[in-house]
């Protein structure tokens, strides 16, 4: 997509023969790529370096790139309304926010109480998405209510 994306900028090139017979080369839609050169095509060559330059410190500092042609190379926010992954410690302690018990050690994995009942907390560090949602499915059930996202962040 980078390679096509620079295909349809350099595309867009506006090209110059200034008075002492050199040339030079701008692309309107990316601010700050301009070059020069002896011949149209060393100016075509140096035209592409500039804009490969602009667009790697675009990208690198988070700068606006322009829609060429469709392609879209700006980074997108991700959605703040979507499960994430969580640390064990962090699941943890939303847990004890329930009324959960301490973590107990168990024979595999750590157990906390809730009431009579246990839920098996697993060892690793951090659990994804679906792990985390099985998990969540398991307590809810323990404790009787829905733990919806908005919830569940806010702990």
């Amino acid at each position: 997509m980078l390679t096509i994306f620079i295909q349809k900028a350099m595309s867009k090139a506006i090209y110059e023969k200034l008075e002492d017979g050199s040339y030079t080369g701008e692309i309107p839609d990316c601010p700050g790529s301009i070059a020069f050169g002896s011949t149209l095509s060393e100016c075509q060559r140096e035209l592409q370096f500039a804009l490969e330059d602009w667009l790697v410190n675009g990208l690198r500092h988070g700068d606006k790139i322009p829609v060429i042609e469709g392609i879209d190379l700006n980074l997108k926010e991700l959605p703040l309304d979507r499960w994430m992954p969580c640390k064990r410690k962090d699941f943890i302690k939303k847990l004890k926010s329930f009324g959960f018990g301490d973590l107990e050690a168990g024979s595999r994995h750590g157990v906390m109480r809730y009431g009579s009942h246990k839920q098996i907390i697993p060892n690793n560090q951090e659990y994804s998405v679906p792990q985390l949602k099985r998990l969540l499915k398991q307590v809810e059930e323990k404790i009787g209510q829905k733990i919806p996202l908005k919830k569940w962040k806010d702990l």
